[in-house]
């Protein structure tokens, strides 16, 4: 069953974000190449349903405008020969949520840890390129990543000091 992600409606109930420690994430295998999904859908790769079962990495949002936000939940597949991160989109105005496949990479020499964490600063790294995406604003839910492990991810894109503001 995969998880559905819980949009924090009150202050108390996003994770603490001021006083998280400092972590370092784990250096990216050589051989290993990182495919980010920015403008396509790679079909070869994906399996032919949904996954029923994925670990939840967490979900952050950026919040610009009152009217102007967004929100990615985070989920980490173990393909037969691939680890896949999936964006799903928690829009609480549509029927069924929207899925998107973050990035990629090959499973040989690769633990769950890197990928999580690899793939994610890549596709924040294709779109802080693509379409100028800044650091998010707050991590809405832990899951297999912490509020400091989303914030070491964001480092890795957008330098020290800048994320989560």
């Amino acid at each position: 069953m995969i998880r559905k992600p819980n949009l924090p409606m009150t202050p108390a109930a996003v994770p603490r974000q001021r006083l998280v420690e400092v972590v370092t994430l784990p250096p990216w295998p050589e051989h290993a190449r990182i495919t980010d999904c920015l403008f396509w859908r790679p079909v070869d790769i994906l399996p032919k349903r949904q996954p029923r079962c994925m670990d939840y990495l967490g979900a952050v949002e950026w919040a610009w405008h009152p009217l102007s936000s967004r929100a990615d939940a985070y989920y980490l597949h173990r393909a037969r020969r691939h680890w896949i991160v999936h964006i799903r989109d928690p829009d609480p105005n549509e029927p069924e949520d929207e899925w998107m496949v973050a990035a990629y990479a090959p499973r040989l020499g690769v633990t769950a840890e890197e990928a999580a964490a690899h793939l994610i600063v890549s596709r924040w790294r294709a779109e802080a390129e693509e379409y100028g995406l800044d650091p998010f604003h707050f991590v809405s839910e832990e899951g297999v990543l912490s509020v400091a492990d989303f914030r070491a991810i964001a480092r890795m894109v957008w330098g020290v000091g800048e994320a989560g503001k």
